[in-house]
């Protein structure tokens, strides 16, 4: 344990470094305990040690361990692709400007506020020195009824404006830039989703899409117009949009609208299914409307996301006869919309997508991602895709997992490493090796020198997979032991910094389960504490795959610095917990303390912790 005041350095390193002392086992049983004799003391603090008679030896309860598997594609909050722009050489056009393919680097992650959209699209637009006054298009600006999308946490379209033609002459060769559309074909989801449906739900929505540009192209496509843009043939110059495709935007008319996506999930089964229509042009109500499904849709459920295909109905089609890997999550806490992506095996056409769910009688807590300020002990809700073994950091995905391991199980118990991360330098200590589905410990940024690293933006995290309900056990009791990390600040200022640890007389967490009464008893100890004298004693209430209590000191408060000559630091905690069951049968348990409210005494802590197994 660390007592100091509260200055910057001692906040971010406490924040980062767990125990460096650990003894590697890779488990949480106990041998022969090292305890501490309190006799004469006032409040749980720590003094003399002693050795107690043997006790029960305890193990982790073996169970088959995870191999993670490797993503096929990566996911994020958010993709785009610029409409693609053959610009060519007038006379003996080179091969590579004769075709602009969307290939996979052309699809770049994208973290936005949804209340910054269209604008961080639209203002590079509008800058252009050909741009053509009041061209600029937004797929959610209301102005037709298939412009009018009612999502809360995802936006799926376009931000497309028209140009004029331009012409250069560089290095001798007369190129053309051509007339017509460019902007961006992209999706936007924020607030992953935490909670997921029990049973099945439908979502219903719009898709957007950009094609690739290829001077073969010559003729209109089926199902394209030139009503809108009309700059030679579509998907030549200049790949062609939703904007092209010969839709109904219910001008004069109730008929169904746009580029609908509608999909059936069965959250149970862990399957999606759906497709994309097109809702053909209709010049009034009486008209008689085609309407053409495009591309039917199957994916898998992995976390909140799901990975798949969209399968083009119509191989022979110019724009939509290409299938295309498909990739997308679920967003708003309890999954209330989806949004997505797919792109042509060719690199022929990029798609969006995105749909809005009815109502479920019942949704279940899924994952945990919360975060801890060490400077202020704020505590927020981190976004996540559902992995226990990914942070997500600025929208992106942060490897918990040291590079070239695959399992929790091959890595340190404790394991601190460095990561790129965007324009910036990561350390990640991640806790602990015997845990698979549910990881804690602390990050930062690294600055300063090789000689004299400086971490910075210190957090606290935990990160977990829960139990399915219907798995968590009716009855019977189970004991659980782990490790914990965190602070204890005065309302002096004075802080106790604990960090995890698995050595027998380190840093400890220990709890007793009854699932029949629905009850939690825990005890987080000191490192080089006793189990009867803890730093904190939890109560709690299990409801469904989660729990949540209280967690208080003794009567007496806890010392932070039993060793000081001056005044005694005293707090007085009497805090909110909460935390879940993660793994086969609610194998492993987690969660976090935290009150960070102003003139108390404050604590921010994250738990774990492995089920066990008795050998008197």
């Amino acid at each position: 344990m660390r007592v100091h005041l509260k200055t910057t350095l001692s906040v971010l390193v406490g924040a980062i470094l767990l125990n460096a002392c650990a003894s590697g086992k890779g488990g949480f049983e106990l041998d022969n305990v090292n305890s501490l004799n309190t006799q004469g003391a006032s409040q749980n603090s720590a003094p003399t040690p002693t050795t107690t008679p043997k006790t029960p030896t305890y193990q982790d309860e073996q169970n088959t361990r995870r191999t993670l598997d490797v993503d096929t594609q990566e996911p994020a909050l958010g993709y785009a692709v610029e409409v693609p722009r053959r610009v060519f050489a007038m006379r003996d056009t080179p091969p590579e400007e004769l075709t602009v393919n969307i290939m996979p680097d052309k699809v770049k992650p994208t973290n936005h506020r949804l209340e910054d959209l269209p604008k961080v699209f639209s203002e590079t637009l509008v800058e252009h020195p050909k741009y053509v006054e009041d061209s600029l298009s937004y797929s959610h600006d209301v102005k037709s009824k298939d412009a009018i999308r009612d999502l809360q946490f995802v936006r799926s379209g376009y931000v497309i404006a028209e140009k004029g033609i331009e012409f250069d002459r560089t290095g001798g060769v007369f190129r053309q830039n051509p007339a017509g559309q460019y902007g961006h074909v992209f999706y936007q989801g924020v607030n992953p989703a935490t909670a997921l449906p029990t049973t099945n739900a439908t979502y219903q929505g719009t898709w957007d899409f950009v094609s690739n540009a290829i001077s073969t192209r010559r003729d209109l496509p089926e199902g394209f117009t030139n009503d809108l843009m009309n700059y030679g043939a579509k998907g030549n110059t200049v790949g062609a949009t939703s904007l092209d495709a010969d839709v109904n935007r219910g001008h004069d008319n109730d008929k169904p609208t746009g580029l609908k996506s509608t999909f059936e999930v069965n959250f149970a089964d862990k399957k999606l299914t759906g497709k994309f229509t097109q809702n053909h042009g209709a010049t009034n109500e009486n008209a008689e409307q085609t309407i053409t499904d495009r591309y039917s849709v199957e994916a898998t459920l992995k976390g909140n996301r799901f990975v798949g295909t969209a399968n083009a109905m119509n191989k022979e089609h110019a724009i939509f006869g290409q299938n295309g890997a498909l990739e997308g999550g679920f967003f708003g806490a309890k999954a209330e919309e989806l949004g997505g992506k797919f792109l042509a095996e060719d690199g022929s056409l990029f798609g969006v997508f995105a749909g809005k769910r009815g109502v479920v009688d019942k949704v279940q807590t899924q994952f945990d991602a919360t975060a801890i300020d060490s400077k202020t002990l704020t505590k927020t809700n981190m976004d996540t895709f559902g992995q226990a073994s990914h942070l997500v950091i600025d929208g992106k995905r942060v490897s918990l997992l040291p590079e070239g391991v695959s399992s929790f199980a091959d890595m340190k118990f404790i394991d601190t490493h460095q990561v790129a991360h965007g324009d910036k330098k990561l350390s990640i200590t991640v806790c602990c090796n015997n845990l698979d589905y549910v990881k804690f410990g602390g990050y930062g940024t690294v600055g300063g020198t090789a000689d004299t690293p400086v971490l910075s933006d210190g957090k606290l995290f935990l990160v977990g997979e829960r139990t399915d309900t219907s798995a968590i056990p009716t009855s019977g009791t189970a004991h659980y032991r782990g490790t914990w990390e965190g602070y204890i600040d005065s309302k002096d200022g004075r802080r106790w910094t604990s960090s995890a640890s698995d050595l027998t007389t380190g840093t400890r967490s220990r709890f007793d389960v009854d699932f029949g009464s629905k009850s939690l008893i825990g005890k987080l100890i000191a490192d080089n504490g006793l189990e009867d004298n803890p730093v904190l004693t939890l109560n709690g209430t299990i409801t469904g795959n989660g729990f949540s209590g209280t967690a208080k000191t003794g009567v007496n408060g806890f010392n932070l610095d039993p060793n000081s000559t001056g005044a005694s630091a005293i707090a007085h905690i009497n805090a909110g917990f909460y935390g879940g069951f993660y793994g086969a049968n609610a194998s492993e348990l987690g969660g976090v303390i935290h009150h960070d409210k102003a003139g108390e005494d404050k604590i921010g802590v994250v738990f774990g912790g492995k089920r066990q197994t008795n050998t008197p």
